[in-house]
């Protein structure tokens, strides 16, 4: 009897100091979803030791590449999984290239893109932003399998149960991404450490996070006034969060973790396509952008966090909007577009 061909997924995710951890994440969750279905998932990842210290956690393989798209597909062990199966691209800007390459090699190529501008000569391509002008692309003589906006918000699955923002003001969590290379982690922390409130300010810090002796500094200048609970290492945000206020985060990805629970976030970008997103969230509903996390100053970040610990019912509408907006489970939506066969050839 005919033995089916193991399906694999290769995922290349561009990962470096100057822009984070993001596009880690995002690949991440879409893996995990379709190792429950039966793929054997391989990261391509360039050599940042923080990208390797949160795939290490994940058990999945990864194989190290110094080089783009012709290093990888001169390893045998690739080129041999390519017929059929998908190759999911997450960098910044995707390049027109490695797409042609790895089309002709044989796999199904899946870009995930955020801002647009591109071509792409794809399968499937994702872009979960709300910001539509983002959703801007030209295409090849075949256009690919679009899947646009909140509902494909690729999140892993401990995101997929709903929490809510808490009635009672317990806690605020702080997370401003893997890396936070600005140090607006420090800036909050000093923005806050006096805040005349009952409660903890769970500060989440990245495998990238390097302002650990500034930091250490605010700390103990709060003392005892102020219980603040630094974590690292973090295995699941998503338990962090649930029971938290809301959400101070720079405006990426982190944005659509929180809301798929339930809770609001106020925004403290980092990069200038944060404060679009973070706009067009607060357009929505279920965000506050309050500017940048470098340079708002420390007295409107505390006036502004204790003006929305003390609106308990600004905090359950913008709760409800969350929920509304953004549902969890985009990253199921987008395996079950590579499930699916066009005519003969099948997506995987």
């Amino acid at each position: 009897m005919k033995t089916r061909k193991r399906r694999c997924l290769f995922l290349w995710p561009e990962v470096k100091r100057s822009i984070g951890l993001g596009h880690l994440y995002e690949t991440l969750a879409v893996a995990q979803a379709a190792a429950g279905e039966g793929y054997h998932c391989t990261f391509l990842l360039a050599p940042y030791e923080p990208a390797k210290e949160v795939l290490a956690k994940t058990g999945f393989p990864y194989v190290e590449i110094r080089g783009g798209v012709r290093e990888i597909l001169r390893r045998r062990e690739i080129r041999k999984a390519a017929y059929g199966n998908p190759f999911v691209l997450n960098h910044r800007a995707v390049k027109l290239s490695n797409q042609r390459l790895l089309g002709r090699a044989g796999f199904r190529v899946v870009v995930i893109d955020q801002l647009g501008g591109l071509r792409i000569e794809a399968d499937v391509l994702v872009n979960s932003s709300p910001v539509r002008a983002w959703h801007r692309y030209s295409f090849g003589r075949v256009p690919p399998r679009t899947l646009f906006g909140l509902r494909y918000a690729l999140l892993r699955s401990e995101f997929r149960k709903i929490s809510g923002s808490s009635g009672r003001a317990v806690k605020v969590v702080v997370m401003m991404g893997g890396v936070d290379r600005t140090g607006a982690t420090v800036r909050i922390a000093r923005a806050l450490k006096n805040l005349p409130i009952e409660g903890e300010i769970v500060l989440i810090l990245g495998p990238g996070f390097r302002h650990n002796e500034e930091l250490r500094k605010v700390l103990s200048e709060a003392g005892r006034r102020r219980r603040f609970v630094p974590l690292r290492a973090v295995s699941n945000v998503a338990d962090v969060l649930r029971g938290a206020a809301f959400l101070i985060c720079a405006g990426g990805n982190s944005l659509f973790e929180a809301a798929a629970l339930g809770i609001p976030s106020l925004v403290l970008w980092e990069d200038g396509h944060e404060r679009i997103q973070g706009r067009a969230c607060e357009n929505l509903g279920f965000a506050l952008c309050l500017g940048s996390g470098r340079k708002t100053p420390l007295c409107r970040i505390r006036s502004e966090v204790l003006r929305l610990l003390e609106s308990k019912e600004e905090r359950l509408r913008m709760a409800k909007r969350a929920r509304k907006c953004v549902d969890g489970l985009g990253t199921l939506r987008l395996l079950e577009v590579l499930e699916e066969r066009e005519g003969n050839r099948p997506i995987y």
